[in-house]
């Protein structure tokens, strides 16, 4: 069931990331959260410090050319009753298939955000990193998002 429950969550953010509608993903967030890269760690606390860095990531994204992106493999692990951990290798790719990048983001998902329809997955945490890793189990997230 879990298992079902996370490509539910992935493929619906997924597409929300993808329409670059900031609302939609701002759904599949729990706040505050934090992001982190290689060069930044940013906290989220409020809606609008969450629109404003998804503002400029999506801007960043239409800079660098980038038409679609595809997870390659994921996998999972249940930490404990209230968080699950996933990490998925990521490619973006411009319009010609070139790869625009190639990196792994581990998130940190909390299971016991309760809303009115019932037990949903939020993300708190994203750690984007180069280093390739394998989970507990495998998920299959492996649909090209255009």
């Amino acid at each position: 069931m879990l298992d079902q429950q996370l490509k539910h969550l992935f493929s619906n953010y997924h597409q929300a990331f993808k329409a670059q509608n900031i609302d939609q993903v701002l759904a599949y967030y729990h706040l505050p959260c934090t992001l982190l890269t290689p060069d930044k760690l940013v906290l989220l606390s409020t809606k609008e410090s969450f629109d404003l860095e998804f503002e400029k990531i999506f801007i960043g994204i239409k800079q660098a050319g980038i038409t679609s992106f595809k997870a390659l493999e994921a996998s999972y692990a249940q930490i404990n009753n209230d968080i699950v951990v996933v990490n998925v290798h990521w490619q973006f790719f411009a319009e010609n298939d070139e790869i625009i990048a190639d990196f792994y983001a581990l998130y940190h998902i909390l299971k016991s955000a309760i809303t009115k329809s019932g037990q949903q997955l939020k993300i708190f945490q994203v750690i984007s990193h180069e280093v390739k890793s394998t989970l507990t189990f495998p998920l299959n997230l492996t649909e090209t998002v255009e």
